[in-house]
């Protein structure tokens, strides 16, 4: 009867030990971090996200970025043998779906997925730096006039891929640092210019240079320092 008692002592003590870890199993496993807000810096300028652990493997990132410059002057910038006085306007706002692939165990991370660009343009207003003369007849820059050249990306889906280094979801800490790099593939632009003063008979010389001159950034780089808080 005692070596019964005994017996039973024992299964119910191992079956105790074995149940409650399995409970902090359990308990640890809820508690992995699977979740992160992040900000980021960089260009095409600035971001917040969300990413979540779908798996091991996988993340997915949903974020929004935007970046707005108004009325950035440049003096007396050289194009060809003049120089002219550049006003230069832009603005960013744009939509992610991204999806993290880790190959490794390490922090490096493919990234794949696409953006919307609600609203991305760059405007550049280009005028004399100076008064002109020509003999004795000095044009004022008011009457030889500007050129404004304009190229719009906006309501444009934009495919993306890059690599990462650093962990969308940090796992050790819940700050953690990443770097992204890759570029979105918007397509050309459409472009225009419209000139004034004695520009004015330029304006359609120039317009299809101008046009041939943007169809060349169809690709815009992603370049995005990231802070990132999990939980």
């Amino acid at each position: 009867m005692k070596i019964k008692n005994y017996l039973f002592l024992v299964f119910f003590c191992v079956t105790s030990i074995s149940f409650t870890q399995d409970i902090k199993d359990d308990f640890k496993q809820e508690k992995t971090r699977k979740n992160a807000i992040g900000f980021s810096v960089g260009l095409p300028g600035y971001g917040i996200e969300y990413a979540r652990s779908l798996n091991d493997k996988f993340n997915i990132r949903i974020g929004y970025t935007f970046f707005n410059l108004k009325d950035y002057e440049i003096n007396d910038f050289k194009i060809n043998d003049d120089t002219a006085n550049l006003l230069i306007n832009a603005n960013n706002k744009a939509y992610e779906l991204l999806f993290d692939y880790k190959p490794f165990t390490s922090s490096f991370r493919l990234t794949f997925g696409m953006a919307y660009f609600n609203n991305f343009f760059v405007s550049i207003n280009s005028r004399a730096s100076d008064e002109l003369n020509i003999g004795d007849i000095t044009i004022s820059e008011e009457k030889y006039g500007y050129n404004q050249i304009e190229a719009d990306w906006s309501s444009s889906i934009a495919p993306y891929i890059g690599i990462g280094f650093g962990r969308s979801i940090p796992k050790r800490n819940r700050l953690g640092i990443s770097l992204d790099i890759g570029a979105y593939y918007l397509g050309s632009p459409n472009s225009s210019i419209s000139s004034t003063g004695l520009l004015s008979p330029s304006e359609e010389l120039n317009r299809d240079t101008i046009k041939e001159g943007f169809d060349d950034f169809k690709i815009i780089p992603n370049l995005k320092l990231k802070l990132a808080y999990s939980f």
